[in-house]
């Protein structure tokens, strides 16, 4: 309990001495701004204004303390003034309410990586389209961790590249960061991911390859999470953050589980990303048949009714020509000469009748 006369504490009781680390005596006539925290005094300032002019001010509010060693705490406050002889009084009750904070802070921190974690395996269940889940993941662990940049990159072991798929960053990072990375710069860390899952670099002035990618950011540590399914790393998420504090053990867990289904769904669009290919292919292969059948069709349409029908028209003529110029007692040899030009000309309309049906028209 503090009582407080003119913004002075006019009398404090042991509670309140203890919870801001003063001895008996010390905090008498103390300024009562001199027990919140810097962010907080303009607000409390503005309160304890209004209040002495007579206007509206928050008889409950929550703030941060500060305590004699410059320590902080979350505090809150209920207010209650009265007057005496025409002067103001305000009774302040003040609680620690650290300990709520933290619960409640872990509580949401709980339901945040549910989200997230919720956010990929819908993701995943509508076959969501990797590129564009992993837009949603960055943007949500940036705003998470409050960091500086996220970045999300696949790896090709085969063929020696990495590709950055993904990418969520402040206003604070500067430079714009290309959609390829070199492979080169993940090799001395792929022991380590594949181990530990999560990598925290805090020395990038020591590491020339990291450096250039994550220190033009503002960074002052990166921290490295592997993409792993089944002993594989197929990529790795990137976040640079400008204090190692701002990293804490709660965020690691939240990073590994997001890691760990990003991981699933990474593998899972892969296999249907390979479907997919499999089945262009075979599509393509189809047309590509279909297209050799269709040429086979036209030459061999073509050949039947230029060559062998004009050959057999040009037949037909000379067999009539050589039945005219034989003399009519020959009979039976013009009867034949008749047969074989009827032939020919049976035989064309056949040729004519299949050169039709390999190229019927559209």
């Amino acid at each position: 309990i503090a009582v407080v006369h003119q913004g002075k504490l006019l009398y404090v009781n042991q509670a309140c001495q203890t919870l801001f680390g003063y001895d008996q005596g010390e905090i008498d006539h103390l300024s009562i701004i001199e027990m919140f925290a810097e962010e907080d005094r303009d607000r409390i300032q503005a309160y304890i204004e209004a209040r002495n002019k007579g206007k509206a001010a928050p008889t409950f509010y929550e703030a941060i303390g500060r305590r004699k060693d410059g320590s902080h705490f979350n505090m809150e406050a209920s207010i209650a003034s009265y007057t005496l002889n025409d002067d103001l009084f305000v009774v302040s009750l003040i609680r620690d309410i650290t300990s709520r904070k933290k619960i409640e802070k872990t509580i949401r921190d709980s339901e945040y990586s549910l989200s997230i974690i919720n956010d990929i395996q819908s993701g995943i269940l509508s076959s969501q389209n990797i590129e564009d889940l992993s837009e949603q993941i960055t943007q949500k662990l940036l705003q998470y961790f409050k960091c500086l940049r996220v970045g999300i990159s696949l790896i090709d072991h085969q063929n020696r590249t990495a590709k950055s798929i993904a990418e969520a960053k402040t206003e604070d990072f500067s430079p714009g960061s290309s959609r390829q990375i070199d492979y080169e710069s993940y090799t001395d860390l792929f022991p380590g991911l594949l181990s530990e899952r999560i990598i925290v670099i805090d020395d990038l002035e020591k590491r020339d390859k990291h450096a250039q990618e994550i220190n033009k950011s503002g960074g002052k540590i990166a921290v490295f999470a592997a993409l792993v399914y089944e002993e594989n790393l197929l990529g790795v998420i990137g976040i640079s953050f400008k204090e190692r504090k701002m990293f804490s053990e709660f965020s690691e867990g939240i990073l590994r589980q997001t890691a760990d289904q990003l991981a699933i769904a990474l593998h899972q669009a892969m296999l249907i990303e390979n479907i997919q290919n499999s089945r262009t292919r075979a599509q393509m292969l189809a047309q590509k048949v279909v297209t050799v059948q269709e040429d086979e069709r036209q030459f061999i349409s073509r050949e039947l009714h230029d060559d062998t029908g004009q050959n057999l028209t040009a037949l037909k003529v000379q067999l009539e020509l050589v039945k005219n110029d034989i003399p009519d007692e020959y009979e039976q040899i013009k009867s034949m000469l008749v047969d074989s030009a009827n032939l020919a000309d049976s035989t064309l309309k056949n040729i004519r009748n299949l050169a039709h049906g390999l190229r019927p028209p559209v």
